[in-house]
């Protein structure tokens, strides 16, 4: 019996779009205590809990339980996710990368903090052990691969078995830094590692004219890639710096940087955490 090649869904793409989501719904009908920042807000549930709910019921009766069959628990604690068995697929029953586990992961963190519901922690605190295993600690920073092999039928994927590189790390170091939000087994000394990932390895070490290395790895490659790496600015005024100047640049000079449509997300992630601020009205923020 032969099956012909169909179009593959993938349990990323369902995360990647569907983050957002949650965080919105998160937003309406879980909010963070913002009041004590900013002062009062007006209550989103009433404008939007009725949509926000709708977005909850789909993700929660259809999306989590349409990947729940390619779940595998680890001996170590971890867990993972592996590719569907269909002949479309390059490595049937594989275990998927970090990026892809990973992106679901975040999905699930915002699922939690809106239900509670200890299902959702259990499995990221699995995906968090996975991925943390997998880090190795260099010097004072994390180098970490685009995929390990993990268990029995991962042989096909080993060519994958590589340092990660700036796009599909970000959706990783996201995760971290969201897990860390929640207080799920990442804690302020990863946070500090990651930072000096970007510091210590990844950055070119120009001031005037930052980039990142295309590669956890190396400061090689001229990467523009800011997204989800701009977090850290959070633990490192030295990365706030770096991610401040690369945004400068992409203003001032027209600059390709990757994540573009997020650039708001991307300026307000470093405007958070600013604390040397002159104006936001055109001078230097730094």
């Amino acid at each position: 019996h032969t099956e012909g090649l169909r179009a593959n869904e993938y349990l990323v793409h369902d995360a990647m779009i569907l983050t957002p989501v949650a965080e919105f719904c998160a937003a309406v009908l879980a909010p963070p205590p913002l009041e004590a920042q900013y002062g009062p807000t007006p209550s989103l549930e009433a404008r939007y809990g009725t949509i926000a709910r709708r977005y909850l019921a789909i993700m929660e009766t259809e999306v989590v339980p349409k990947w729940e069959p390619y779940w595998r628990d680890l001996p170590d604690g971890g867990g993972v996710y592996v590719f569907p068995y269909n002949t479309s697929e390059r490595a049937p029953g594989g275990s998927l990368p970090y990026n892809q586990v990973l992106a679901f992961g975040r999905m699930e963190i915002a699922l939690y903090r809106i239900t509670g519901k200890p299902l959702y922690r259990a499995s990221v605190e699995k995906m968090a052990r996975w991925f943390k295993h997998g880090l190795r600690l260099i010097a004072n920073h994390y180098e970490w691969n685009y995929w390990d092999y993990v268990r029995a039928g991962d042989e096909y994927l080993r060519e994958f078995a590589c340092f990660v590189e700036d796009g599909h790390g970000a959706i990783d170091v996201g995760f971290a830094v969201d897990a860390y939000d929640a207080g799920i087994v990442f804690d302020r000394e990863d946070m500090d590692r990651f930072a000096r990932t970007i510091t210590e390895s990844m950055w070119n070490g120009s001031e005037e004219q930052p980039l990142l290395g295309n590669r956890v790895n190396t400061s090689e490659g001229g990467s523009p890639h800011v997204l989800d790496w701009v977090q850290y600015g959070r633990f490192s005024p030295q990365v706030r710096q770096i991610m401040g100047r690369m945004l400068d640049l992409a203003g001032e000079e027209g600059v390709g940087l990757e994540g573009v449509s997020y650039y708001p997300f991307c300026w307000g992630s470093v405007l958070q955490y600013a604390t040397k601020l002159r104006n936001v009205t055109g001078a230097s923020l730094f």
